[in-house]
This record gives structure tokens, sequence and C-alpha cells, in this order.
């Protein structure tokens, strides 16, 4: 159990964990991108309605929501995209680069994304022990 800065106790709810990513998405934006915002033509990204970076070079008319479509970019080496890479990662099971790098591009985009997952994915004791390149 926890204490919020409203008082409310209780477990995170899935709206409030969607909301502090978003923040925290935000937050990593304006320190990593303020440069780029000028260009997002250029780079073929965006800002959507809530004020964050989304990558815009995806299949428009596709039956897919939208955060896949359009995934929020992530700066390729913040302690926050760490985060999020190793969290699919363990959501995936442990899965290897590719697998790991596809369900990471389901709702973000980052710049040399597969460098980034191969370097943490081969720091991860667990994937280590179960590959068995110790």
């Amino acid at each position: 159990m926890f204490s919020d800065l409203y008082g409310q106790q209780g477990p995170i709810t899935a709206m409030e964990y969607d909301h502090a990513m978003t923040e925290w998405a935000k937050d990593r934006q304006s320190v990593v991108f303020h440069a780029e915002v000028d260009n997002l033509r250029q780079l073929h990204l965006f800002l959507d309605d809530g004020g964050l970076i989304r990558y815009g070079v995806r299949i428009h008319n596709a039956p897919l929501s939208g955060n896949t479509k359009f995934p929020l970019l992530l700066p390729s080496k913040a302690n926050f995209t760490d985060l999020v890479i190793r969290t699919t990662h363990v959501k995936q099971l442990h899965a290897g680069v590719k697998s790991t790098l596809t369900a990471l591009r389901q709702s973000y985009w980052v710049p040399s994304g597969r460098q980034r997952v191969k370097t943490l994915i081969d720091k991860c004791i667990t994937s280590t022990k179960v590959s068995g390149t110790a």
C-alpha cells in the first residue's frame, strides 16, 4: 500500500499508470528534443493533442490503435527509455531483441532502438541464464 500526494491509499490504477507514463514521456521529450520541435515535419514527427511528440511514418489506414500507428518518440539514451525497454523485455518473458523491439514499437519509437534494446538485453542476467551465453 502507498499514499499518493492526495492522501489516497491503495494500489495504482491503470489510468494512473497511463497518466504517469504520459507525463514522464512528455518530460523526457521536452528536455531531449526541444530543438527538434521546430523541424517536426521534416523529421516525420508531430505533436498530438496532449503535447506529446509522435513518430508519423506508419501505415495510416491500417486497423491499428493510434499508439501503434503513431508511437511516442522516446530519446535513445535516457533512464526512462531504459526502464520502458526493460519493462517490455520482462513482459515478453525475457524474449530476444526482435520480440522485445516489436512489442516496444507497439507504443514507442526509439531512435537506434535495435541497438539500445540489444545493449540492455545483453545486460539482463535472467536472459543470459536462459540462453546460456554466460
